[in-house]
């Protein structure tokens, strides 16, 4: 589900024009900071990589033509 998220966050983001952000250097991203949780339960705490092929995500998800279906008539 993260890659969903973050490939939909791409994509709006270009959809409206912004720029998109560098990532994070992950020596310098502070658990503490980002987490809801006390310093004391961040022990087994972990930073992770993310990535997403934007363009194929959309391709694969958002890029279909749509299905017709015989019979139905769809109000509009």
């Amino acid at each position: 589900m993260t890659v969903d998220c973050l490939a939909g966050h791409l994509r709006l983001l270009k959809q409206d024009g912004c720029l998109v952000p560098e990532p994070s250097p992950m020596d310098l991203i502070d658990l503490a900071a980002v987490s809801r949780k006390p310093r004391t339960e961040l022990e087994q705490a972990f930073v992770n990589t993310v990535s997403a092929d934007v363009e194929a995500y959309v391709k694969k998800h958002f890029d279909k033509p749509a299905r017709k279906t015989p019979g139905y008539t769809s109000i509009a």
